[in-house]
């Protein structure tokens, strides 16, 4: 906290004892107008320190005074923009006017740096009072620490936030606003699993007041090129795909009515020419597939499953040229 303040008194000094330009915004409010302050010509960099002064109308009297390390300014006709918000990655400007809380009063966010995910910008967030604005680390938080602004839905009367971790990690969130706190309702995960064949999606729901968890895979079919595909009257399905690690190897999936993968297995098989079916075994479960089902053999019953369809090649040329498959 010390370090904190430490910079703040340092920028005003840096901006009190340097050449400023001080730009007045009108059009945000009704009730109020705002000066931004920076060094002179720091419009013309990325980022710039600065100053948002927010001033009643009618009287002139300073109601909030906030100070950031780096303001991104869009100056259009000397006159600063505000109010743009392009989400998750695009401009988002310095000054945000809006009802977060849906009180029916408009609140600020206004820029204090970029500390959202990869750098990008983040907002402090003020909330209208009858006579002023007062700080909501609760709203700020959503400012902070996902991607950017978070989104504001005055139909359903929701906000909803983004982050990501690399290419292959997604969280999309929801909030309803609860004694004027953003509370999640429903948050989703979207992951893609190691083995680069599948996505992992994780939802959380609030339901009576606690968050329930559940989640499922689905196969990535893009990643692999189809060998076999059967489907079943129950609307189940199988899949054998094609995929390199250094050589071709075999996949087989089986996936609900919903396409949702049950299991995914990518170690040996057997292709048996005189029988004309390729098996398998995952922990205690024999698995025997032809080109026309599967049957399944349990510890203590057998499955047997027939399909809507039939493979069109199923022989030794289609599976000896996989390096997991072994053909007898």
């Amino acid at each position: 906290m010390k370090n904190l303040l430490s910079g703040i008194l340092l920028l005003f000094l840096y901006i009190s004892v340097t050449a400023q330009t001080t730009y007045r915004v009108q059009d945000f409010s009704p009730k109020y107008y705002a000066e931004v302050t920076i060094p002179e010509n720091g419009e013309k960099d990325l980022l710039t320190p600065g100053i948002i002064n927010i001033y009643n109308k009618k009287t002139n009297a300073l109601i909030l005074s906030h100070e950031s390390e780096e303001l991104s300014l869009y100056i259009q006709n000397q006159n600063v923009v505000v109010n743009v918000k392009q989400l998750p990655y695009g401009e988002q400007s310095a000054l945000i006017s809006e009802d977060f809380n849906f009180d029916g009063m408009a609140d600020l966010a206004l820029r204090d740096g970029s500390n959202s995910c990869y750098g990008g910008p983040s907002f402090t967030v003020y909330l209208a009072t009858q006579n002023g604005f007062r700080k909501s680390p609760e709203f700020t938080d959503l400012a902070q620490s996902y991607c950017g602004m978070f989104s504001v839905d005055l139909e359903t009367k929701t906000l909803s936030t983004m982050t990501k971790s690399g290419c292959c990690w997604h969280q999309f969130s929801e909030f309803k606003v609860i004694n004027d706190k953003p509370v999640p309702i429903y948050i989703t995960e979207e992951g893609v699993d190691t083995t680069g064949f599948t996505v992992t999606i994780i939802e959380q729901k609030r339901v009576n007041g606690n968050m329930r968890r559940k989640s499922h895979q689905l196969l990535l079919k893009e990643q692999l090129e189809p060998v076999c595909e059967l489907s079943f009257t129950n609307k189940k399905e199988m899949g054998l795909y094609q995929f390199s690690r250094d050589t071709a190897e075999l996949l087989y999936v089986f996936m609900n009515a919903e396409g949702h993968v049950e299991l995914i297995y990518d170690g040996s098989f057997i292709f048996n020419q005189k029988n004309q079916t390729l098996s398998f075994k995952n922990k205690e479960v024999t698995y025997t597939l032809k080109a026309t089902g599967i049957s399944v053999q349990l510890p203590a019953r057998t499955v047997n499953m027939s399909s809507t369809g039939k493979c069109s090649k199923w022989n030794k040329e289609q599976f000896g040229k996989f390096f997991n498959v072994t053909v007898l």
